[in-house]
């Protein structure tokens, strides 16, 4: 038998040939294809759209990094260029952002977790209890009609009433027993998840850009150590994860006004270890799959333009010196409506699309322009993932205004204040010389503007018989102190107009009388930092607790260790939370000291001394049960405590009688 022996080059050819056929016989993925990357056109070109007076949003990003780098713009470095001179910038806008991020980070990543879970007001009763209310008011009403007796719904009604609050008392309490267990299971989740680190991440962006988004959570196969049987080893789990996203990667489409809604788009980098990856995994197109492993990288398939630009103010290699990277993939991740109808020519189940002409949220993704993978939204309202918060919000727009923005005005003005500076000291530095070159000897006028000390000049008598000195000196004025004191005023107008006064990171400031004193600076310091409190509640309403939430939805409705025994919510421990829990320590401190005396003791009992014990333990952190007996436990020590002092009186009573007993016993043996 003869073999056909062919070349890696020609089988390579053959593979690609078969996954065009399979392309060119599949026109369902060309038709989703085609949506897709019409709607992918409008949100990209929507970006980078210039609204109004404001410039598009994908120039405003570049110039807020500029900004925070210190680099000018093209036109103004041009514009530098055609003066000459010093080209210094002024890092005002620079200064003012890291501190603002140091409070929010001393705010959201301090020791004490940013958050916490609490029962909902009024918590929904569970059903086994509503079940029990109904079965002992239909015993009671069978116990009133074998009496004889009739009914009165009103009473019956208000014992009902009664019953139902009894039952929301007992949930409200279980729900709050129950919190420490899942707050302490969520953070660990978040800590392997990397949502802090996501955080920190956000937190840069939130005072840099005009928008910073955060995305999450992803539930993904993680390695992990876990101990089997006494001995390590390395598992996949299941983990949720976050990460940050970046303001130039998102592109919501025109209509949106919350990156949490359906309709956004993000440009995602995939390396060929996770194509490989994917391909055995549901929901992922394996033929399309191997198609781009063969073809590679397709260049700037996305149509995106000034990434040249960004990759330069972000340290990275432009696309010209990376060269052709096969290894890294551009992709485009979708969350949003798709029709049914394409959705079942692409191959879904039609159990999870039960009508074509519906539309469906769903979560997609194209790479090099093709579609590899398609499943319907998990997020049980059709959510995406996305979450975002904006310096300065703009109501009804999905991003809002940033610090650099804010006071770019003043920015600018410092900058040209300060380049003046520069070049009027530059100029009065020395003396400037005024040289006569007919004066001159021809030997010293090529090196005329050569000074040093203890040189001599040839000079030639005048032709027309002046006396003037062939070289004067004279000395330019400096205008540095006019010019510092406006340089000042800017930097004094940079304080008001951002709320981050120089003070608040420890810089020099003329704070007048009120500043010399410690009630004084913090008088002065309480008002400042309530523009740090209205940017951590933005933060805490629109990126972090809706994160949060999503975390504790998912574990509510797939997992199944997660201790859930009522409606819980999350809230936000901002600065304000925080400073509201230092001052509730601080009363159930004085609370405890004021209870301490035997007529209060008396009246709160041990088992209600032991639950404010317990709260307390609870806030230091403590090892509750090891510090504090259990109130369970305790009311079982405290009957078994009763019982034994009814049984010691008992018996005390049965003695005397004894005693009486033998007494005529022994009169009558003494007689």
């Amino acid at each position: 038998m003869v073999l056909r022996v062919v070349s890696n080059e020609q089988l390579m050819e053959a593979e690609r040939k078969v996954a065009e056929e399979v392309k060119t016989d599949s026109p369902v993925t060309t038709m989703l294809e085609s949506h897709l990357l019409k709607l992918w056109a409008q949100a990209r070109d929507w970006k980078n759209q210039s609204t109004g007076m404001l410039p598009s949003m994908n120039r405003r990003l570049l110039d807020c990094l500029r900004t925070r780098r210190g680099v000018y713009t093209p036109e103004e470095e041009a514009e530098i260029s055609k003066i000459g001179g010093s080209k210094i910038y002024s890092r005002v806008s620079d200064a003012k952002a890291r501190t603002a991020l140091s409070w929010l980070t001393d705010i959201f990543l301090a020791i004490d977790r940013p958050w916490t879970l609490k029962p909902t007001a009024i918590p929904d009763i569970p059903i086994d209890m509503v079940r029990n209310i109904q079965q002992l008011l239909a015993a009671e009403v069978a116990q009133l009609a074998a009496m004889g007796q009739p009914v009165d719904e009103s009473a019956l009604l208000l014992r009902a009433q009664k019953l139902k609050e009894q039952a929301q008392r007992k949930t409200y309490e279980i729900a709050r027993q129950s919190t420490f267990d899942a707050e302490k299971r969520m953070e660990d989740q978040l800590v392997e998840g990397g949502f802090y680190d996501a955080l920190r991440d956000v937190l840069m962006d939130f005072v840099t850009y005009p928008v910073a988004v955060m995305a999450g959570p992803f539930v993904e196969m993680k390695q992990k150590l876990v101990l089997r049987d006494g001995q390590s080893t390395v598992e996949e789990v299941p983990t949720m994860t976050w990460r940050r996203v970046s303001p130039f990667d998102i592109y919501p489409m025109p209509y949106v006004t919350d990156v949490s809604q359906r309709g956004v788009f993000e440009r995602v980098v995939v390396t060929r270890d996770q194509l490989e990856g994917w391909r055995v995994l549901p929901n992922y197109n394996t033929a399309v799959i191997n198609t781009i492993l063969m073809d590679g990288a397709s260049k700037n398939w996305l149509g995106l333009s000034n990434e040249d630009e960004r990759a330069q103010l972000e340290g990275h290699k432009t696309s010209t010196e990376a060269g052709s990277n096969s290894d890294n993939f551009d992709g485009l991740m979708y969350w949003g409506a798709i029709p049914g109808k394409l959705l079942l020519e692409w191959g879904m189940e039609d159990t999870g699309i039960p009508d074509p002409f519906k539309s469906y949220p769903v979560a997609v993704l194209m790479v090099n322009g093709q579609t590899i993978y398609v499943r319907l939204n998990p997020d049980p309202l059709g959510r995406s993932p996305y979450s975002a918060a904006s310096y300065e919000e703009v109501p009804g727009s999905w991003a809002g205004n940033a610090l650099c923005e804010i006071i770019r005005d003043i920015q600018q003005g410092a900058n040209n204040t300060l380049r003046s500076m520069m070049n009027n000291q530059a100029i009065s530095s020395g003396p400037m010389v005024g040289i006569n070159s007919s004066r001159l000897d021809p030997s010293d006028i090529e090196t005329a503007n050569v000074l040093r000390p203890w040189r001599v000049w040839m000079f030639q008598d005048d032709l027309m018989g002046n006396s003037n000195t062939p070289i004067e000196f004279f000395q330019p004025q400096s205008n540095a102190a006019e010019l510092l004191g406006i340089y000042k005023y800017f930097m004094s107008l940079a304080d008001d107009i951002s709320g981050i006064p120089r003070y608040m990171a420890g810089g020099s400031q003329d704070l007048g009388s009120v500043g010399r004193t410690a009630s004084g600076m913090s008088l002065l310091m309480g008002h400042a930092t309530k523009s740090m409190k209205l940017l951590a509640q933005t933060l805490e309403n629109n990126l972090l607790v809706p994160q949060l939430e999503r975390a504790y939805t998912l574990n509510k409705l797939y997992n199944p260790e997660f201790p859930i025994t009522a409606d819980l919510r999350v809230v936000a421990r901002g600065a304000s939370g925080v400073m509201q829990k230092d001052a509730l320590q601080i009363r159930r401190n004085e609370f405890l000291a004021a209870t301490a005396n035997p007529v209060d003791v008396g009246l709160v009992g041990p088992v209600g001394r032991a639950l404010m014990l317990r709260e307390q333990a609870r806030e230091l952190d403590l090892p509750i049960d090891d510090v504090v007996t259990d109130p369970d436990e305790l009311k079982q020590i405290l009957q078994a405590q009763q019982q034994q002092s009814q049984q010691n009186q008992k018996e005390p009573n049965k003695r005397p009688a004894a005693a009486t007993m033998d007494k005529p016993s022994t009169k009558t043996q003494g007689t």
